[in-house]
């Protein structure tokens, strides 16, 4: 008979396989703890840290990374305003058994827009978060079902017709398939005709309002933004919106009225606006009217990101990406300057062949709105290849028990065992349970 021991710290809790979650910065997800209600305690971990926990009666205790943006409902898990570095494993504890979820997060987008003109150039990118491996390939396939490339780029140096349709960007995750899509239209390029002159009929849509020009906000994916109105106090009416659309209004009755758009993501702070969880689709107009002022702002949503890590290894290849929402115009070019301030291209993105020493530091995208420059950094680290080292040899640390039948020495040694010992499992294993330590006795 061979018994083997060895020690582990758990919690006593049954592990039980989740789901995996796949979610798109700025949006929400929920997780569902396994169990509709806990009478003793719960607990939601991401990996290691508490997010959130409470036992029996008492009041929830929140960890720092989710503070603001979880919530328990009953028992399940929301997390607001996902960001990629969201990504990863979310554990939930209750009634013994511990349920674990994976949260993917996805992005796939094409620039400068999802409308194309024939022959025009566009790129296509998909970016997940939290793969396991975390090099699993990422690809795209075209609309016809054909796969395009063994990359999470595409460049379409001429648009088709033939462009046009759901484009598939796919990968593997703990051996499973999954897919995001994105639909691209594409059209005739549009003639140029004389702008025509202004109707002497048109009205302010303001209703006479004297604009006054506001702030250019930069932000990124899934944070927040916050939009002063240029008035203090109100005692008459204010309105928010965003272009033409209404966010949020007030009255004299002191009663607010959201529109749509950000009827979840909107809150008022005095007179200031405040949207959570930005998406590159917020990017555009904020408009403040008050005490017959029209306050403009204008939003500006900013990536910047290194594929594979922001930690690279010498003489591996690398893809620095900058993408800004919101830029008039439009086609404002979108450039990179080198750590030593050298510009590098006159394109948002960046392919790095061969990394070497001279590519660590702040890479710097700059681009241009309403005739003022920006810019936005984002750090290389670079360091030497981690040399391959043999696996060390198992410690000798379990015994082989020879001698007669394996059944007499198990009751034998099961006799021998203190009676802090349980021996009434089912699978052979017999647990002693001190503290958190775990130690195991199995017979074969």
């Amino acid at each position: 008979m061979k018994t083997i021991v060895w020690f582990g710290f758990v919690l006593g809790a049954l592990s039980v396989g989740g789901d995996v979650i796949l979610t798109k910065p700025g949006q929400s997800a929920t997780f569902k703890c396994g169990v509709e209600t806990n009478t003793h305690s719960l607990a939601w971990n991401y990996g290691n840290d508490l997010i959130i926990s409470f036992e029996g009666r008492g009041f929830p205790r929140k960890g720092a990374k989710f503070r603001d943006r979880s919530r328990l409902r009953v028992t399940s898990l929301e997390i607001s305003g996902v960001r990629e570095d969201d990504a990863g494993e979310f554990i939930c504890m209750a009634d013994g058994r511990r349920y674990e979820h994976t949260l993917l997060v996805v992005s796939v987008w094409v620039s400068p827009s999802s409308e194309l003109q024939l022959g025009s150039e566009a790129t296509l990118q998909c970016r997940v978060k939290g793969l396991n491996p975390p090099d699993s390939p990422v690809k795209w396939n075209r609309p016809d079902g054909s796969s395009h490339s063994e990359s999470q780029t595409v460049q379409l140096k001429s648009v088709d017709h033939s462009d046009a349709g759901n484009w598939n960007c796919t990968f593997s995750h703990a051996g499973k398939k999954y897919s995001e899509s994105l639909e691209i239209k594409v059209q005739a390029p549009v003639p140029e005709t004389a702008a025509p002159s202004p109707s002497p009929s048109s009205k302010d849509v303001m209703l006479g309002a004297l604009s006054v020009g506001g702030d250019v906000i930069l932000t990124k994916l899934g944070q927040s933004a916050t939009f002063k109105c240029g008035v203090e106090t109100n005692t008459h009416s204010l309105a928010w919106n965003y272009g033409n659309d209404l966010i949020i209004s007030v009255d004299r009755s002191g009663f607010p009225r959201k529109g749509a758009k950000f009827r979840d993501r909107s809150r008022l702070r005095v007179t200031s606006l405040e949207i959570s969880g930005v998406r590159e689709d917020d990017a555009g107009e904020f408009i403040c009217t008050a005490d017959g002022r029209r306050y403009e702002h204008t939003l500006l949503v900013v990536s910047v990101w290194v594929s594979p890590s922001s930690e690279l290894q010498l003489g591996s290849e690398a893809t620095l990406q900058c993408r800004v929402k919101g830029l008039n115009p439009p086609d404002s070019p979108v450039k990179w300057n080198r750590p030593d301030g050298s510009s590098h291209s006159e394109s948002q993105t960046v392919q790095l062949k061969s990394v070497a020493r001279s590519d660590a530091g702040n890479w710097n995208c700059t681009f241009s709105h309403d005739g003022k420059k920006y810019s936005e950094s984002l750090e290389i680290k670079v360091q030497a290849p981690v040399p391959e080292t043999a696996a060390p040899s198992p410690s000798p640390s379990s015994k082989n028990v020879s001698g007669s039948s394996s059944t007499t020495r198990r009751c034998a040694l099961q006799r021998n065992l203190p009676k802090t010992w349980d021996t009434s499992t089912s699978t052979g294993e017999w647990l002693n349970r001190q503290g958190s330590v775990t130690l195991r006795v199995k017979a074969e």
